[in-house]
């Protein structure tokens, strides 16, 4: 740490050299002071990281875990419905289109693309339900 501390002094002093001080010792000393304080926080933000990760990996495996599950069970659910359907909520959710973008899209007006979304969303949440996912999977879909 020591001849770390050093090599950063001495690379600033290089960056600063015409602008050091007639007397650069102080000048070397402060700076030398600045790079220590800032080594010691960096430090101290790595440990205080390692024992907040250190802490957290098993949550972490279960929310990725639950997360794939349930990507799984949507694409399963997404899988059984008709292509029309897939397509309506593909749209909207995939791709993010905004109602009237995912009608041109479709080739239908806007309302009849309200009700074929309507129609979808409604057949796979009862795809979900048979899955045994509560119909909250659809929050980002809801948004749309």
């Amino acid at each position: 740490m020591a001849q770390d501390a050093v090599s950063e002094t001495f690379l600033i002093a290089w960056r600063r050299f015409e602008s050091l001080p007639a007397a650069p010792l102080p000048w070397l000393y402060g700076t030398a002071r600045r790079v220590i304080a800032n080594q010691r926080r960096a430090a101290e933000h790595q440990r205080s990281v390692a024992v907040r990760l250190a802490t957290e990996p098993a949550a972490a495996v279960h929310d990725a875990a639950e997360a794939l599950d349930t990507a799984s069970a949507c694409r399963s659910a997404l899988a059984k419905l008709g292509e029309r359907d897939q397509e309506t909520l593909m749209l909207v959710a995939w791709e993010e289109l905004e109602p009237d973008a995912a009608a041109r899209a479709s080739g239908c007006t806007r309302a009849a693309f309200a009700v074929r979304l309507h129609r979808a969303r409604r057949r796979f949440r009862h795809e979900l339900a048979i899955a045994g996912l509560e119909p909250a999977t659809l929050e980002t879909m809801e948004a749309a």
